[in-house]
Order: C-alpha cells, then structure tokens, then sequence
C-alpha cells in the first residue's frame, strides 16, 4: 500500500468522503500509458485485418 501505520491511522479517522484521493506514482502512470498505446496499436491492426 506505500503507507505507513501512522498514515493509515489518520485516514481511518478522518469520514470516508473527506479522504484524499489516490496519486499515482510515475512508474503507474507511465505503465497506464503504454497500456493505452499498446491496446491502440492492437485496434488499429484488427481494423487493418478486416478491410
């Protein structure tokens, strides 16, 4: 989870609309990235394919 005790203790206190959302690290967003890229390449061939 990449919190520590102290951190989770604090949002188990705080009303659950109130806790901050989660940031993405750098590593996540750049794989979530090539997620997309790759899942682009993969439409634009089965569109090749089929015409």
């Amino acid at each position: 989870m990449h919190s520590s005790p102290v951190t989770i203790r604090k949002y188990l206190a705080i009303p659950e609309n109130e806790i901050p959302e989660d940031k993405k690290i750098a590593r996540e967003l750049q794989h979530q990235l090539a997620i997309e890229q790759k899942q682009k390449e993969v439409d634009e061939a089965r569109e090749m394919y089929w015409q």
